[in-house]
């Protein structure tokens, strides 16, 4: 009895040391740099939401590094700069593939058309889209997730995939549907952060992702509703295929789509993970943060 209670204290001390105290004491940081941020704001929207988050996301993971790390954790911003403008591109065509093959199942199972909209708010793609993804991207697969994928892979990214799905189910025109799609989001985007450990891959999939369906194709996204895109929709149909007020992440086929994306990334990352095995992956150019994970 007395072993057993050891080899429990053990691991929970194991499990706090490695995963949860790092990741809880970022959250705690965020919370409060966050707080204050939007009592800083004017006025409340969604623009000074994620413009407040983007800040508190940089600082909290800034301190938690400095307090819990001594400043030597890489956040996943390394490579340069020709291997960061490499990867938010690759992110960006896999995310076109994604929506756009969703978007084209859309309009062949469903009377749903284009219509020409009002044009883009580059404006808005600038000051909301583009931080709103950092920022998510930085709370989501940042520092905490980062610590939770060291202490256990797949739990990390399960773990982080639900509290990514919960913390959007306020949003506008939520279904039981796109709640698993989130949870998939999740999924797809933690492994596009595994694939080279670096934040630039699951950036460029989230901007884009979001861009191309929502200021492009006129969709919804997530339950924000534009005011101006370069195309609109109409006749939506039924909301199981077309996704609804929530927009085409409400979609069957974007579940389906989900699911390819994930399984491919699957298959990468077990792909390199044998080669691995067989190689040297110094030689093999791997970076070093990678070798270490797979």
């Amino acid at each position: 009895m007395l072993s057993l209670f050891l080899m429990v204290a053990i691991r929970l001390r194991n499990f706090f040391e490695t995963a949860f105290a790092p990741s809880l004491l970022f959250g705690i940081f965020y919370l409060g740099i966050f707080i204050i941020g939007v009592f800083l704001v004017p006025e409340p929207s969604q623009t000074a939401f994620h413009l407040a988050g983007l800040v508190a996301s940089i600082l909290a993971s800034w301190l938690a590094i400095r307090v819990a790390d001594k400043g030597r954790w890489q956040l996943g911003f390394g490579g340069g700069a020709g291997r960061a403008v490499w990867e938010l591109l690759l992110g960006a065509g896999f995310a076109s593939i994604l929506i756009l093959l969703s978007h084209g199942l859309i309009l062949l199972t469903t009377g749903l058309r284009h219509g020409t909209g009002a044009g883009i708010d580059w404006a808005e793609i600038l000051v909301l889209f583009i931080p709103a993804a950092i920022h998510e991207e930085i709370l989501f697969r940042g520092y905490a997730f980062q610590k939770l994928v060291a202490w256990n892979r797949w739990g990390g990214v399960v773990i982080g995939s639900v509290v990514f799905g919960l913390l959007h189910l306020s949003n506008d025109g939520l279904t039981a549907l796109s709640v698993v799609n989130l949870f998939m989001a999740g999924v797809l985007l933690s492994l596009a952060y595994l694939v080279f450990q670096r934040l630039w891959l699951p950036i460029g999939v989230h901007i884009w992702w979001n861009v191309l369906s929502g200021p492009l194709l006129g969709h919804e996204v997530s339950g924000l509703e534009l005011d101006s895109s370069l195309l609109t929709t109409h006749d939506p149909g039924p909301i199981l295929l077309t996704g609804g007020p929530f927009g085409i992440e409400g979609s069957v086929w974007t579940l389906v789509m989900e699911a390819i994306g994930i399984v491919f990334l699957l298959w990468f990352l077990y792909r390199r993970n044998l080669q691995t095995k067989l190689i040297d992956p110094v030689a093999a150019g791997i970076p070093e943060e990678s070798a270490r994970t797979l």
